[in-house]
């Protein structure tokens, strides 16, 4: 799925009030999550390893085995 839609889904499971609240959840900028809506930019791998760690969504460009194995180095604590 693309970045938009793992928001959307992580928007409403955590009910977040607003973006800012999301980017919180998600631990990016309001700014950041605003370039992810608007196609500024896409997630590094970090970000999307981290939304697949804490919410299990996957994120494109990046593969499950990826994310996974990105998550399990660096996203331990």
């Amino acid at each position: 799925m693309d970045i938009n839609e793992a928001l959307d889904i992580i928007w409403k499971d955590k009910g977040a009030k607003d973006q800012y609240e999301l980017s919180k959840l998600v631990g990016v900028s309001q700014g950041t999550i605003s370039n992810y809506y608007n196609q500024k930019s896409e997630p590094t791998k970090e970000v999307a390893a981290r939304i697949y760690h804490e919410f299990g969504l996957r994120c494109e460009p990046f593969t499950e085995v990826a994310l996974a194995k990105h998550a399990e180095r660096y996203l331990k604590d």
